[in-house]
Parts: C-alpha cells; structure tokens; sequence
C-alpha cells in the first residue's frame, strides 16, 4: 500500500510513520520535484497509473502551501497595496493550480478504491476561494476539525499547547469519524503560535499523522456492500436457531416469515398498553419477545443545561453551521447594517438566530448517543420596519408536519399486511432546500458566528438577507410543501 502525500515538506512526519501501518510514504514535494510544471505533473499521473496497474493499493493525502492565503497577506497588502498586489495575484494563481492538479489525482485515486485527504488550517482564507472552492467541490468529502493542542502540539517556547486548528476534508465518513474527538475542550490554557513555532506547527505530530493513517482503508480491504448489508439484514431475524441461509430469495422468505412469527406474538388488539418504566441512567434491555416501543428519543438541552455547552454540543453546532453556511441558506456577502436595510425598505423584516442541541436516541446507552445541533431563526420575535414592529400576523400554517399519530398508522398498516415491511425515511436539511418567497427577511447573527477576518466588526448590527427557508420561521413550512408538492408533480405523483 502507497500513501502519497502531494506538496509536502521533505521530511514530512506521514511518510515517516507510514512503515508502522503497513505503508510506504511517496513524498511529492515542492522541493523535489516541480509539481507546478504540468509536464512534470502529468508523470506522476502516468506513474501513479503504472502503480495501479501493478496492483498496488494508493491513498493520497494533500496539503497545498497555504502561504499566500493567510491573515497576514491582508496586512502586506495594506502595507504595499501596488507593488505586493500584483505578486500575490501572480502566488494565488499557482496555489489555485496546484489545487486543481491535487484534484484530478484525488479523483484518480478514488476510482481505484483509495482514501484521499485535503488539510488547510481553518483559517486560511483558501478556504472561501470561489476557484478553490468550485475545484473541491468536484469531489464529495466529509469535514472534520482538529485542533493541534489534542494532538500533542506544543510550543518550544513555552513548552504550552498551541491551538492551531486544522480543517481536514476526508472522502470517507467511517474515517472523519476517527477525528471527531480532537477538538479543544477548554481544558488547558494556549500560548500563540509566533516566531519559530510558526514553522514548526506546519509539520504534523507522530500522534496526528499515525490518527490519519490508521482508518485509511482501502475499498478492497472493507467488507463489500452485499455482506456489510447480510450483517445488518442477519439482525433484524432472531439470533438462536440455525444460521440463516445464504441465497437471497431465501433470506429474505426468513426474514418476512420472522416478521409474521413476531406480528402473531403481538396479540395487541384489545389489551391495554401499560406504561414502560423509564430508566435513563440503566436502560433496560430490548428483549425480542416483548412488545415494540416507540423509541430513538430526542432530548431537546435547555440553553442553561451545562450539557449544552460541552464540547460535543458545541462541535454538532459548528457542523450545523457550517453546512448551512456552505448552501448558502443567508447572503454572508453582502452584510449590511441594519440601519441601511431599512431606509432601502421600510417594510424589511429582521429577526435573530441562535442554536438549539438535542441529544438523539436519549434512551439507549451512552455509546448510542448522536449530539445534533440545529440553526434556528426566532419565528417568535420578528420585528417589522424603523419602529421594529413586532411581526404577529403570518398566513394560516398550510403545511402538514409529521406526527406520531401519522408514524403509527404507518407501523400498524404494515404489520396488519401479511408480507408488510414498514419503511421510513427522511429529507436532508428539507426546509433549506426550498427558496424563501416571504417578505424581504434578514437575519442578525450572534458574534459569535462572525465570519473571522471580513470585517463585520466595523459593520454596526450587520444581518444578512435569508435565502432559503429557515427552521424557526413561521411560513418556512409552507415553503418547503409548496417545493415539495412541486418535486413530487414533477415526477408524475
């Protein structure tokens, strides 16, 4: 197996500790060979075809020089607005190339099976590039965030742990998984990355390089698709008993003939359902041969309960954010102050947004639980015009939200048919997949959430033109049936 690491150091730390996963590190450096010469790059595209075709495995794992996007170019260039902006211009134009180059090899990769990775600190203002961010945009990835004081990041100063938060796209979730733990915590005081730490925070720890390698698996060395879908289908049908067979049609004949078995031990019609003692600290155990529960619940965190601001609530709030931010539900562009939004429209409504955290699936047992954040507008508190008129009449809600009267009609039709399976599915982000088509709306943002850097600060009460519907708008309901009833017609329901 190769790990190929493009535009890294010469004496990167992957490389170094590759041996001990079973790896040999392939270094493409800046250094050694000149990547931005697209004859030279279109050998290592040949070589890496080569190596395929030899039947070597290949991951690859990239990290362009992120130099000329940081901070500190913003305060060159107020230093030395003529004679540096042209030779910046001239450095971005080849960092955006050599993204590109990483790209079309990622996708090389990929195809034969293999993990890729992008890694920039958060930030670094590449990030926000419209050509940048339409090249990785070519490929789906999964982010995850690592802050450097969790892996062993220190200053050799002060000896204190520097922050240095990183932003890594992964092309697998099983593996981003592997990261999600290695945000700060608040634990431990910082000291700033300056001088000679700088430098040296550009090169990864043992600890960080060995977390990336380890659950970089390769397609063919992960159950396929059929038998990881065998395991899950396996559980559904009882555990005792002979082994279940191996022909599908036959499977599926035992699993239906299970469901039947269980349906019959039900025996519901008539009888009362008594209560279920609840018991959050020691769930007790599903027992198959019981009745079925509903289940799976979400317990919604009051802002003042700690559990809301522990790290695990506050990183499932980032990753809200930030997807939201990345479909552009609000225009961050275009920021303007309050004060302006109104004197071009009178009737402009504004309202604030603050997040909620629920933790999913509260009765299982701790491992089980999932921490979701969600971006609410407050539908409660919209205000109207100069005189922030309190917004209090909205069309009659016209949408149909689900209910639990509604799942368990669904649950009781399936289990009356004798082959019945019951199925259930979900929209992803579905209200801000719909354009909101109500009054002008903005939103004003916490501090918090400004975006570092684009000098909102110098902005008095910046808020942003909403785009899509909202979780929390009273007419984002009504939005999202319209696009939906729409969707459905489309595709002749």
């Amino acid at each position: 197996t190769l790990i190929i690491e493009f535009c890294c150091s010469q004496s990167s730390t992957i490389s170094k500790v590759a041996d001990f996963h079973q790896m040999q590190g392939i270094r493409l450096s800046l250094e050694r060979g000149n990547l931005r010469s697209n004859k030279h790059f279109e050998t290592v595209i040949s070589d890496v075809q080569d190596w395929i075709n030899q039947g070597y495995k290949i991951h690859l794992w990239g990290s362009v020089p992120c130099t000329v996007w940081s901070a500190w170019q913003r305060i060159a260039l107020l230093r030395h607005p003529d004679s540096y902006k042209k030779q910046l211009h001239r450095r971005r134009v080849q960092s955006r190339a050599l993204v590109r180059k990483f790209v079309r090899l990622a996708k090389l990769v990929r195809s034969f099976g293999g993990r890729t990775g992008y890694e920039w600190p958060r930030s670094c203002d590449g990030w926000e590039d419209p050509a940048i961010k339409a090249s990785l945009a070519e490929l789906e990835w999964t982010e995850a965030c690592v802050d450097g004081c969790m892996c062993g990041v220190k200053s050799v100063r002060t000896g204190l742990p520097i922050k240095k938060p990183w932003k890594f796209l992964l092309d697998d979730p099983e593996w981003a998984e592997s990261f999600r733990n290695h945000r700060c915590r608040g634990e431990h005081d910082h000291t700033p990355c300056a001088g000679k730490d700088t430098e040296l925070t550009g090169y990864y720890t043992k600890y960080l390089a060995n977390l990336i390698l380890k659950d970089m698996r390769h397609d063919s060395d992960r159950p396929s698709h059929s038998a990881e879908s065998d395991h899950e289908y396996s559980g559904m049908v009882a555990t005792t008993g002979p082994k279940a067979p191996q022909d599908k049609t036959a499977r599926i004949a035992a699993h239906l003939n299970n469901i039947k078995e269980h349906q019959e031990k039900l025996l519901r019609y008539g009888k009362p359902q008594p209560h279920r003692v609840k018991d959050s600290v020691e769930p007790k155990p599903f027992d198959p041969s019981e009745d079925l529960w509903c289940s799976l619940v979400t317990l919604a965190l009051s802002p003042k309960d700690p559990r809301s601001r522990c790290w695990q609530a506050l990183e499932a709030v980032d990753t809200e954010l930030t997807d939201l931010r990345v479909r552009g539900v609000w225009d961050e562009k275009n920021v303007k102050a309050s004060g302006k939004v109104l004197e071009e429209n009178s009737s402009a409504h504004i309202s604030n947004m603050f997040s909620i955290v629920g933790l999913k699936n509260f009765d299982a047992p701790p491992e089980k639980h999932v921490w979701k954040g969600r971006i609410v507008l407050g539908g409660h508190d919209i205000r109207e015009g100069p005189g922030k008129a309190k917004v209090t009449l909205f069309e009659q809600t016209a949408s149909h939200p689900s209910s639990m009267c509604a799942a368990r009609c669904a649950v009781c039709y399936g289990c009356l048919q004798v082959d019945g399976v019951t199925l259930q599915t979900d929209c992803d982000k579905a209200y801000t997949q719909s354009l909101f088509d109500g009054p002008p709306t903005y939103v004003r943002l916490p501090r918090k959430w400004w975006p570092k850097g684009k000098g909102w600060e110098n902005i008095n009460d910046p808020v942003c033109r909403l785009i899509y519907n909202l979780y929390g708008h009273p007419r984002a309901g009504n939005g999202w049936e319209r696009y939906a009833d729409g969707i459905c017609r489309k595709h002749g329901f």
